[in-house]
């Protein structure tokens, strides 16, 4: 089973379509890194443009907390190596930690671009300031081309109920066949997996049908669609870590649970058969 990566770019920004709330204010968060962290959670997921969420787990770090391990992002903008390593440190310091787990370019186009830092971060490996290189991408194409890197060491990409062509199952064993780590995200595709699907705006009414049947998969195997969107990521052996995304303590549980969560053959294969009229609407850049 794959490790649960608590995302955090929603203690520092409004963010999901579903979320109606807003970002949870600062003792919801650490009531919520409190019970992850009592209940197994140890990475945390973040990045330098999530707002104050770098400022905020800092804060939680600060008293002496047992501290989370890190996974974060950075976007290069034309910055040289000796920013880039600047703004590496600060981000430490921000979060009161000495070392990432992982440190990801957050844009794969800078990674094509960007043979100047691989010696920066070798370096930066033997100060013992970060485990692993790390790369997010948007499609199999990018998938594939991270995959054939030799400084990259784990992969992130979008993996959910819809967002799970056999193309890029296929790259999930070419991906653990190079030996690299992979972790998925969008696993609940920013919350329309719960939307009322006859309440859709209309430029995801071309998802409603994808939707309802997974509803009636759910439905059918008796699982709720939390349990279901999770437990099938959960369930592709390939993956070895799975972001979530939480609001308050109350879905934090829920989600863990979930997580334990094993889906039947039956199951996975009900779900590789719905197909999305439009395909592009899996990527919510598309949205608006």
């Amino acid at each position: 089973m794959s490790e649960c990566i608590l995302g955090t770019v929603q203690f520092g920004l409004d963010y999901g379509i579903n979320n109606t709330h807003g970002k949870p204010g600062e003792g919801e968060v650490f009531d919520i890194l409190e019970h992850a962290f009592r209940n197994g959670v140890r990475l945390l997921d973040t990045a330098h443009s999530y707002g104050s969420a770098e400022e905020v787990i800092g804060r939680y770090h600060a008293p002496g907390r047992e501290p989370f391990s890190i996974i974060s992002k950075f976007v290069r903008n034309g910055s040289d190596a000796s920013q880039v390593r600047t703004g590496f440190l600060e981000g430490l310091e921000r979060m009161s930690v000495d070392h990432y787990h992982t440190y990801h370019f957050h844009r794969f186009e800078e990674l094509a671009q960007s043979d100047d830092l691989m010696s920066m971060f070798s370096t930066l490996k033997e100060e013992g300031k970060m485990t692993y290189l790390g790369v997010s991408v948007y499609d199999d194409y990018q998938f594939e081309q991270a995959i054939n890197h030799s400084h990259v060491d784990v992969i992130q990409i979008p993996f959910n109920l819809l967002d799970n062509r056999k193309s890029k199952r296929d790259l999930l064993t070419k991906c653990q066949k190079a030996k690299k780590q992979l972790h998925a995200r969008s696993v609940f595709l920013q919350g329309l997996f719960f939307m009322d699907a006859d309440k859709l705006p209309a430029k995801l009414l071309p998802m409603r049908q994808a939707l309802l049947r997974l509803r009636a998969i759910a439905s059918e195997a008796n699982l709720t669609m939390e349990e279901l969107a999770l437990g099938y990521v959960m369930t592709n052996d390939e993956i070895q870590g799975v972001l979530i995304g939480v609001d308050n303590v109350d879905q934090l549980k829920h989600n863990l649970a979930a997580a334990s969560i094993r889906l039947p053959d039956e199951v996975m294969d009900a779900v590789h058969q719905i197909r999305v009229e439009e395909p592009s609407l899996l990527s919510p850049v598309n949205w608006t």
